[in-house]
This record gives C-alpha cells, sequence and structure tokens, in this order.
C-alpha cells in the first residue's frame, strides 16, 4: 500500500512542473540510492515543496537513506499535508496509530515552529 502511495505522488509530481532537484530525488529512489534520494529531496523540501516533503516523510518512516526517525516522518508529512497533499494526509493518520501523543506533540511544534529556508 505504502509503495502505491509514493507511486501516485510520483507520478503526480512527474505531471507539474518540479524545482529542479526533484526529478534527481525520484531518479535516485528508483536506482534504489536512497541516500542521495534524500539528499536531493531534501533541498526541495526545506524551501516548501509538498511532494518533496512527503518523500522526505516517507523515507524517514521507512528508513531509507537515514536513520528510521518517525517524528520527523510526521514532521515532513504534516507539512506536505498542509499544502493539501492527500497521500501526506493519509500517511499521517496511519503514522499516529504507532506513536505516542508526546511524540507527535514534539512532530507538532517542529511543525509549527518550520519556515521555508531562502531560495
Amino acid at each position: 500500500m505504502r509503495r502505491f502511495a509514493l507511486a501516485a505522488v510520483l507520478a503526480a509530481a512527474c505531471a507539474a512542473p518540479a524545482p529542479a532537484d526533484f526529478p534527481a530525488a525520484i531518479e535516485a529512489y528508483d536506482q534504489g540510492d536512497y541516500e542521495s534520494s534524500f539528499d536531493e529531496a531534501k533541498a526541495v523540501a526545506e524551501r516548501g515543496d509538498a511532494d518533496a516533503q512527503y518523500l522526505l516523510g516517507y523515507l524517514y518512516a521507512r528508513g531509507e537513506g537515514v536513520p528510521r526517525d518517525l517524528v520527523l516522518s510526521y514532521l515532513w508529512y504534516t507539512l506536505a499535508a498542509r499544502q493539501g497533499d492527500e497521500f501526506a494526509a493519509a500517511a499521517l493518520a496511519g503514522l499516529a496509530l504507532s506513536l505516542s501523543p508526546e511524540h507527535i506533540a514534539a512532530a507538532k511544534a517542529l511543525a509549527r515552529d518550520w519556515t521555508p529556508a531562502a531560495e
């Protein structure tokens, strides 16, 4: 199911104009180079791109390219969901079942304090 959600997001991302680094993140992911995928997506996600934010949430949730961190996964999914990303909103609902109220509060605090990086 998660693979399907990621595939759908990736397909949608390819249909719309994407920031310069995001296609490289997708290509690296498809090749199984999760560390490079993370690095490429992070630069774009930090500038506020919802697709890249979803991808970071996904990578953190699975521990692909980075140590598994469900609080950071929740953070990035939250940021993407705020922009209307339905897949991120669905991922948040599922992820909330795995986190303690304290972890959710910590992730929400990170999201509340988050600001996009300058381009």
